[in-house]
Formats: structure tokens, sequence, C-alpha cells
């Protein structure tokens, strides 16, 4: 009895030795304990797939070029690629020019997707016939091009349309482009129903021809 009322007293005279650090340190107990109860929790984050490098307009996916990123599920954009799809995504072209870290989403592919999304923006999806299949053979998904046409017995070509977004370049995998065909190549492009309707009556008098834009 005596030595544990021994070891009470020094306990004592300890503690108020040491007054100021031992409220200094309740004091940060308390202070740690308040705030890991009002700390909000994790936001809920979600998988998604992303490029591992930067990709040019019309480049074709490979393995390397993807690669899995946690972002918080309630800002993830509409639309974006799971690492689920990852097999599907592998092998397709990017539309436009993609950053290193992008998000992929579906619009950012060519394809039924990208074609949705510019008809939903008001935009129409034209085939044009191009006279020249090496011209056609330079070109991919997501170039910006201006169509000419020429009428047979004239010097001169006029812009028959300025600035059109190439959708698609239609062609076999396992035939290509026959750049020395007399009957030209078929461009896909996005544009308005003017230019649209413009495109489908030059395409009946004239020959056209295609410049990339830079």
């Amino acid at each position: 009895m005596r030595e544990r009322s021994a070891r009470v007293r020094a306990a004592l005279r300890f503690l108020d030795r040491h007054r100021r650090l031992t409220a200094a340190l309740c004091a940060a107990l308390a202070v740690g304990a308040g705030l890991s109860v009002v700390a909000p929790a994790p936001a809920p984050t979600t998988l998604v797939l992303a490029t591992a490098r930067g990709l040019a307009a019309g480049q074709v996916i490979s393995a390397e070029d993807l690669t899995t990123v946690a972002v918080p599920a309630r800002t993830a954009p509409e639309g974006v690629l799971d690492p689920s799809e990852r097999t599907s995504v592998i092998g397709r072209s990017v539309a436009l020019p993609v950053r290193r870290g992008e998000i992929l989403t579906d619009v950012r592919l060519s394809g039924r997707e990208l074609r949705k999304h510019l008809t939903e923006g008001g935009l129409q999806i034209a085939p044009v016939r191009i006279a020249d299949a090496g011209a056609v053979a330079l070109l991919a998904t997501g170039d910006h091009v201006d169509v000419l046409g020429a009428v047979e017995g004239l010097t001169h070509a006029v812009v028959v349309a300025a600035d059109l977004l190439v959708v698609a370049v239609p062609v076999h995998a396992d035939e290509g482009l026959d750049t020395a065909s007399e009957g030209g190549a078929l461009l896909v492009v996005a544009a308005n129903a003017e230019t649209a309707r413009r495109l489908a009556q030059a395409a009946i008098a004239s020959r056209l021809s295609v410049v990339l834009r830079a």
C-alpha cells in the first residue's frame, strides 16, 4: 500500500513539473481526435483508360499507348472508357490529337461514336470522291482539308468547301488505296447542310481534289 502511494505521489510530482507539456499533448490528442471525426471520407474513385503518351490524329492505338488511372467518380467524363474495354480500344485510331495522360472517351476514337457526336452537333457526314487517290492516301482521320473543284475545260480550280474535318478514310486494310485508280478514292468529311449540298453539286460537274490544311 505504501509502495503504491509512493508511485502515485511520484507520478503527480512528475505531472506537476511537466504540466505544460502534458497539457500540450492532451490538446494535440484532442485536436487529432476531432479532425478524424469531422474529416470527410475520401471521394469514391473509378478506374479509366488514359493515354500513356501523346498520339497524333489518325494514329492507331497500341497496348503501349494505354494506361489506367483513378479519377473521382463524380468528375469522370461522360463516355469515358474503362479498363474492361482495353482490348476493344487497341487497334482503333484516335480522331484528333491526344496529349499524354488524357482520359479517353468514346468520341476520341474514330467510328460510329464520333459520327453520332458530330451529327448531334448539327453536322452531316458527307462522302466525297476525290479524283487523285494518291492524295487521299496522305490523309488520316482528324485532318482538316479544303476541297477544290475543277470543271473540264477550265484552267483553274475553285474552293468548293474549306476547313472540313476528315471523319474517315474508308480503306480496306487488306487492299489499301489504289493510287493508280482512275476512279479516285472516297473521303468522308463532316460538313453543315449547305456545305454538304455544295459538295454533292460539285461532284456532278467537277473533278474534285483535296488540300491538307496546316
